[in-house]
C-alpha cells in the first residue's frame, strides 16, 4: 500500500470521471490514505468528478481523499505524481484543426497530419508552464501524460525539462484487438509489439496463441469506425509481416476519407463539445503561471519514454 499525493491536470475533464473509476476500482486498495487533487479551470466541472470519485472510494471503503482546485501552484505543490490529460482550446479548437487541413484536401486529427501539429503547439504552450511550476513547488514529481499528441509532448519535455516524464497512449494495445475481431478472432489471444507514433502505429510483430498471427488476419478486413460506414466500408490489408493501427486507413483510403467530412471533419468533435461552449479546456492562459519558454531550458538528453510513444532520438 503507497500513501502518495496525486494531481490531475486537466481533472475537470471529460475523461475524468471515467479515469478516476478506474483509479478506484482497479487500483483503489493500493493507494490508502492518498490524495488526488483534482485541477482544471471550470470549477462546475470540476466539483462533479470530484463529487463522483469522492462517492466511489466511499462506496468501497477505500481511504482516499479527493480535492479540486483551479489553482495550479497550490494543486501541485508537494505532489509526488502528476496525471496529465488536457485539452488546450477545448473541442472548439479540436474542430479547427480538423476543419482548416481538409480545406486543403489534408487529413489529420489530434496526433496526424497538421491538425495533431496544432495540439501539439497548444499542448507544448500549456506543457512549459506546468513545468516551471513543477520545479518549483514538488521537485520530487513524475508526470505521466496522456495529452496529445504524446509523442510530441513527450519528446518536448524530455529534451528541455529534468522533471521525470511518462507519456502513454492505449491505442498500441488496441489496435491489434481491433485487427483480431475484424478477422473473428479472440481479442484477448492476440498480442503484437507496435512501433509509431502514437494513433499512426505499425506491429512488428504479433503473436496468436503463441503463434504467428499473420496468417489468420491476411485477408481484407472490414472496419466501420469514424470513416468509414456500413454501407462503404474501408478494408485495410496486413502487409508483409506487420498490421496497421486503425487510423491509418484514413491515409490508405484519403479521398474516401475527405469525401467523409461530414464524419472526421465535423461530427465527431461537435457532437463532443455541443452548444455549452465550456468543453474541457486548460486554455493557453495557462502561459501566464510561467513565463519562462521551454526554449531557454538546457537539453538533459534523449527522450527517456517507452519505445511506442517516443518520437525520435
Amino acid at each position: 500500500m503507497a500513501s502518495i499525493r496525486l494531481a490531475y491536470v486537466g481533472g475537470g475533464s471529460t475523461r475524468a470521471a471515467g479515469t478516476m473509476a478506474a483509479f478506484v476500482h482497479n487500483h483503489g486498495v493500493r493507494f490508502g490514505g492518498s490524495e488526488v487533487v483534482l485541477i482544471d479551470l471550470v470549477p462546475e466541472r470540476l466539483a462533479i468528478v470530484e463529487r463522483l470519485a469522492t462517492r466511489m472510494a466511499r462506496a468501497r471503503g477505500l481511504d482516499i481523499r479527493f480535492r479540486s482546485t483551479t489553482d495550479l501552484r497550490e494543486g501541485l505543490t508537494d505532489v509526488d505524481a502528476i496525471l496529465s490529460s488536457y485539452r488546450p482550446g477545448g473541442f472548439e479548437a479540436r474542430v479547427l484543426d480538423e476543419r482548416i487541413p481538409l480545406r486543403h484536401g489534408v487529413i489529420g486529427q489530434e496526433t496526424q497530419g497538421p491538425g495533431g501539429f496544432f495540439m501539439a503547439l497548444r499542448s507544448i504552450h500549456v506543457l512549459r508552464g506546468i513545468l516551471d511550476v513543477v520545479d518549483q513547488v514538488a521537485p520530487r514529481a513524475r508526470i505521466f501524460n496522456y495529452t496529445n499528441p504524446v509523442n510530441i509532448v513527450a519528446q518536448a519535455a524530455t529534451m528541455h525539462s529534468d522533471v521525470p516524464f511518462t507519456s502513454f497512449c492505449e491505442g498500441t494495445y488496441d489496435f491489434p484487438r481491433e485487427i483480431a475481431a475484424a478477422a473473428v478472432l479472440d481479442p484477448a489471444r492476440i498480442s503484437a509489439r507496435m512501433i509509431g507514433l502514437n494513433h499512426t502505429t505499425w506491429s512488428i510483430s504479433s503473436d496468436y496463441d503463441g503463434q504467428d498471427a499473420m496468417p489468420a488476419i491476411e485477408q481484407p478486413l472490414p472496419y466501420h469506425g469514424l470513416v468509414a460506414t456500413a454501407a462503404s466500408p474501408m478494408t485495410t490489408r496486413p502487409v508483409a509481416t506487420g498490421s496497421p493501427s486503425t487510423t491509418k486507413r484514413r491515409i490508405r483510403f484519403r479521398s474516401r476519407a475527405i469525401d467523409s467530412t461530414p464524419v472526421i471533419g465535423s461530427a465527431r468533435p461537435s457532437a463532443v463539445h455541443g452548444s455549452s461552449g465550456t468543453s474541457v479546456r486548460i486554455a493557453a492562459s495557462h502561459a501566464s503561471w510561467s513565463r519562462r519558454a521551454i526554449s531557454s531550458r538546457s537539453p538533459v538528453g534523449r527522450p527517456k519514454v517507452i519505445e511506442n510513444v517516443r518520437l525520435s532520438p
